[in-house]
């Protein structure tokens, strides 16, 4: 939706335009969003393994009532990618807070309000999957003062909008809620058809509907009518878009269409061989005896049967050799070719040594290049959510629990884990020794990477017990305790 200008009255004539207008271009543009929302629904449906949906038409179900023929086969595919190249969240970053002279503040709370949040981890991780899925989606975080509760939402409908002369960088995004008819004015009440929105940029929200009218007023907790004239009281947007890449020819994307398009085929294809297995595999049965129609009813066909035909009756049976090789080849070709495409190797066999790890380099770099491509898109919109997180805090610094840790003003770095491709035990154990001899690493460090919910001050005691124990139970400290126990006397 583009507007003219940020001036509040001409966004709304904009929002009204856009759905009231009987252009043919707006018509075209209005088709074309019904259209990406069908294929993003279609995207999440094929993650979700809801798959079995889009195999109707293909020949699998009986052309008379509609039942299914066999017991209909998907492969989630999808999701096993999907999830497979969203790394960069595998392990949480480690976010440091820093003044205007890059030196870390004294008090980290950023990192404490998120070990208190608890969520902001499996949110933003499941974010990254649906990033990829989609190619990008909408981060909504929020703050209810009732409950007393952070809520973070990723939205895949949503609408970005846009000034007249810069249609790929969107200046805010609306979002479909629901409000109930009570809170609304009688102008404003929509129809199951309709739908409400709202909209949010760095200085504005309103909301509007489908049928092209807009508002700012809202009813709070308590019941009471407000209205802030459309000020967004944060200072900063609670949406961030987290994207796959920069818009270059057009805003809009198809998100992972490919890795749908090829699990589709996946599950034709595997349902094809269930088919030729169920009704191929023992040969079709066929007479020309002339038998009247109500007569061959009779006659049931199975492996398991005992035929009895009338006198001078016979059947014969048609080998159709169905090419059952051939099609798993196919279908194992079509997982590898998606996959390859997804920078991911399959092997259909286990290998029985270890792979080196500089072998295991070669074979992903094209995974290890995305990843990183993938985390420097992460660092940026993790600077952006922590700006809008910080701002809604210090709004209702009144309502929030006086447990909850401060978010202090600072800039924002990230460090993400890097990634660690399995290594056989001997490669590892000199890497490791050779970090620790050059001062790369400390065993902090590596007690923290073998135990990931531990914190610095809990590694650092595990630490400390561990020299502890070892000393006690050193080889000299043993023979010691030997020659103690027997009555002598060891000198210091």
């Amino acid at each position: 939706m583009l507007f003219k200008s940020l001036n509040l009255l001409d966004m709304f004539t904009a929002v009204k335009n856009y759905f009231t207008s009987k252009l043919k271009s707006v018509k075209g543009i209005k088709d074309e969003d019904l259209a990406r929302k069908r294929t993003a629904k279609k995207l999440l449906d094929y993650y979700k393994g809801d798959q079995k949906q889009y195999l109707k038409g293909h020949g699998f179900e009986d052309s008379d009532d509609g039942t299914d023929l066999i017991a209909k086969m998907t492969l989630n595919i999808t999701k096993k990618i999907i999830d497979k190249v969203s790394m960069v969240y595998k392990y949480p970053p480690v976010r440091v807070l820093v003044d205007k002279d890059d030196v870390d503040l004294e008090e980290q709370n950023y990192a404490k309000w998120i070990s208190y949040v608890q969520t902001f981890d499996n949110h933003i991780s499941e974010a990254e999957r649906q990033k990829n899925l989609h190619h990008k989606v909408l981060w909504r975080n929020h703050y209810n003062p009732v409950l007393r509760r952070w809520q973070f939402m990723i939205e895949w409908d949503y609408k970005a909008h846009f000034m007249g002369d810069d249609p790929l960088n969107p200046i805010g995004y609306s979002v479909p809620i629901v409000i109930p008819s009570g809170n609304l004015h009688k102008e404003h009440r929509i129809t199951e058809s309709d739908q409400i929105y709202l909209y949010y940029d760095d200085e504005y929200y309103f909301y509007y509907n489908t049928k092209g009218e807009t508002w700012t007023y809202y009813v709070d907790n308590d019941g009471n009518e407000k209205d802030l004239n459309g000020v967004n009281v944060y200072g900063v947007s609670p949406f961030t878009e987290l994207r796959k890449g920069v818009p270059v020819y057009e805003y809009d994307t198809l998100g992972a269409l490919d890795l749908i398009s090829a699990n589709e085929s996946i599950n034709i294809n595997l349902n094809n061989l269930n088919m030729a297995l169920h009704y191929q595999a023992f040969g079709l049965i066929w007479d020309n005896t002339g038998m009247t129609e109500k007569d061959s009813k009779k006659i049931l066909v199975g492996a398991n049967r005992q035929q009895h035909l009338p006198q001078d009756t016979s059947l014969n049976n048609l080998d159709l050799n169905p090419k059952l090789l051939e099609m798993i080849d196919t279908v194992k070709f079509e997982v590898q070719a998606i996959s390859n495409v997804y920078n991911l190797t399959v092997n259909w066999h286990t290998e029985a040594t270890p792979v080196s790890g500089f072998s295991l380099i070669v074979q992903n770099m094209d995974y290890i290049e995305q990843r990183q491509k993938d985390v420097d898109e992460a660092k940026m919109q993790e600077k952006q959510i922590f700006k809008s997180i910080r701002a809604q805090q210090v709004y209702h610094k009144k309502d929030i629990d006086k447990d909850e840790p401060p978010i202090p003003e600072g800039k924002l770095k990230v460090d993400f884990t890097e990634l660690d491709l399995p290594i056989n035990q001997v490669e590892e154990i000199a890497i490791k020794q050779y970090k620790l001899d050059n001062n790369i690493i400390t065993p902090i460090d590596e007690i923290k990477a073998e135990n990931p919910d531990m914190n610095e001050a809990e590694a650092i005691k595990k630490y400390e017990d561990n020299k502890r124990i070892n000393k006690k139970f050193s080889i000299g400290d043993a023979i010691k305790d030997r020659i103690t126990s027997l009555g002598g006397q060891v000198e210091e």
